[in-house]
């Protein structure tokens, strides 16, 4: 039986999975959801992993015990330098 997750809104989405060859050729799993049943359809979350909703009710996998930001939700790794270079005041 598929793993299915229904969101805050009430839409129900499907957990899938794929091995995906990188430009190393190393293989990786992806996982998604998606509304339908699809190639690839999942039965349980994996091992290590979570439901999480996103800002606009998506489903998301996340990592267990890693903590979600209140804000904009914008994964930024800046530190607050926006817009300025490495040249010299002008």
């Amino acid at each position: 039986m598929a793993f299915a997750y229904t969101n805050s809104k009430g839409q129900t989405y499907y957990l899938h999975g794929r091995e995906v060859e990188l430009n190393n050729d190393q293989t990786r799993t992806i996982y998604f959801f998606a509304k339908d049943r699809r190639e690839g359809v999942l039965d349980s979350v994996p091992s290590g992993w979570q439901v999480m909703e996103g800002r606009n009710a998506l489903p998301v996998l996340s990592k267990e015990g890693s903590e979600r930001r209140n804000g904009s939700g914008s994964g930024s790794k800046r530190s607050g330098s926006r817009g300025r270079g490495k040249r010299g005041n002008s």
